[in-house]
């Protein structure tokens, strides 16, 4: 129920935010590369590291993280609204204020190594002010 309230908030906020911003028109487009880019108009625009890392071979039962750095080079704030992971032995954390211009912000997702064999597992994250969604990927190997 708290992050349902917590998302309503930060839509509320995102939405409050653009109505006072200067207006334009919009445009969405993007990559899935590791050098991604997402570009709306002339006013927001994300690049990252990388949106896909290897984990190499992990030992059974530890817990690795991966960290994934998002750059807001636009020139108006952007907020990630939610994170869904692709199962439960992942958990994500993100920051929950808005990523300024000329900033970075780092995408922390954890795993559980419990299953013995290949894994390939998918953050999909949401962003404010129409952004299109983005996906991490991380894969590895997990052994005995």
């Amino acid at each position: 129920m708290k992050k349902i309230i917590f998302s309503i908030v930060v839509f509320v906020f995102a939405i409050s935010f653009q109505a006072n911003a200067q207006g334009g028109g919009w445009y969405s487009g993007g990559s899935t590369s590791s050098n991604a880019t997402l570009t709306k108009g002339n006013t927001t625009k994300i690049t990252w590291d990388e949106q896909s890392k290897d984990l190499g071979t992990l030992k059974q039962y530890s817990q690795t993280e991966v960290k994934f750095i998002m750059k807001n080079v636009g020139d108006k704030p952007v907020v990630i609204l939610d994170a869904q992971k692709s199962c439960g032995c992942t958990s994500v954390d993100f920051p929950r204020k808005p990523v300024m211009p000329g900033k970075t912000a780092v995408i922390t997702v954890s795993y559980d190594a419990e299953d013995v064999g290949v894994f390939t597992k998918d953050v999909t994250l949401s962003f404010s002010e129409g952004t299109p969604q983005q996906v991490l990927h991380f894969q590895g190997e997990v052994v005995k």
